[in-house]
């Protein structure tokens, strides 16, 4: 069994354990009192924000269904490049 197909089995126990314990409702109020108190378009007004550096990006020296990448790689290096 290869890694993605081991997190895959891992993340179904855990919903099913979920969906156990819990309603589809209980989770919809859950749900709904995040996005009541999180802060409207946060992703969004940061990359407005001209006086900073915006950037998204990710760093992978390792890839679940690839497996290396590159395993040595530097992360100053490669933000530097």
């Amino acid at each position: 069994m290869d890694f993605l197909t081991k997190i895959i089995a891992a993340r179904r126990e855990r919903l099913a354990a979920t969906m156990a314990e819990t309603t589809l409702e209980d989770i919809r109020a859950l749900a709904w009192e995040v996005r009541r108190v999180a802060k409207p378009n946060q992703l969004t007004n940061a990359l407005r924000n001209a006086g900073k550096i915006n950037i998204i990006a990710e760093f992978k020296r390792r890839s679940p269904s690839k497996g290396d990448i590159n395993a040595d790689a530097d992360a100053l290096e490669v933000i530097e490049a």
